[in-house]
């Protein structure tokens, strides 16, 4: 059932059945005491708005079979420090850790192909995020870390980004981070991202390594 835990606010801790394979939309949204959550190897997605407003939670233990992250499901969980997206998933959906203020270290998965627009907007404590070279597209705003202009984003000085292609990217997906922020790519690659569409309005950042 949808929505089936909303606003527990004494919740503190979830582990779910091994027998699930979905966290439906909205199910634990607003459980601002959940601190940790365990999701089974059998769940593959996680619906919209799954864990949305659960700003106590600190630890995530991600399922090895996830495949998929909906919209908004983690966003503004602002007690999250670290996050590791296992190797399954595959999209991450629009604003899927929107306002995660107290995150600082995020892995990607390396089968990842997608990342939603504005995915980790608010995201003001990372410093650095690496792109697998599995990804093939970047949604507008994608790591926007403060609103759509990045204000207060003063830490993120690395986007490495590890594609021998230039991934596809909508709009100004970087605008607003600081004036010395650099964009790392494979130095074999580098004359492609220098002109690649997108990518021309950052050549001043762009280095090959």
């Amino acid at each position: 059932i949808s929505e089936a835990f909303s606003g527990c606010v004494g919740l503190k801790e979830v582990t779910l059945p091994a027998t699930s394979n979905l966290v439906l939309n909205g199910t634990f949204s607003g459980c601002t005491s959940l601190t940790v959550i365990i999701i089974p190897d059998a769940i593959n997605a996680i619906g919209n708005a799954a864990f949305y407003g659960c700003t106590g939670l600190t630890t995530i233990t991600l399922s090895k079979g996830l495949t998929s992250i909906g919209y908004n499901a983690f966003g503004d969980c602002t007690g999250l420090i670290t996050l590791t997206i296992p190797d399954s998933v595959t999209s991450i959906g629009d604003f899927a850790f929107y306002g995660c203020t107290g995150l600082t270290a995020v892995t990607l998965s390396k089968s990842l192909t997608s990342i939603g627009s504005y995915a980790f907007c608010g995201c003001s404590g990372l410093t650095s995020i690496t792109i697998p070279d599995s990804v093939t597209s970047i949604g507008r705003g994608a790591i926007i870390l403060s609103g759509s202009t990045f204000s207060g984003c003063t830490n993120m000085r690395n986007v490495i980004v590890e594609a021998k292609d230039p991934p596809v990217i909508v709009g100004a997906i970087f605008s607003g981070l600081p004036s010395d922020f650099k964009i790392v790519v494979p130095k074999e690659s580098l004359d492609k991202y220098l002109n690649a569409s997108g990518w021309i309005q950052y050549r001043d950042h762009i280095v090959g390594k």
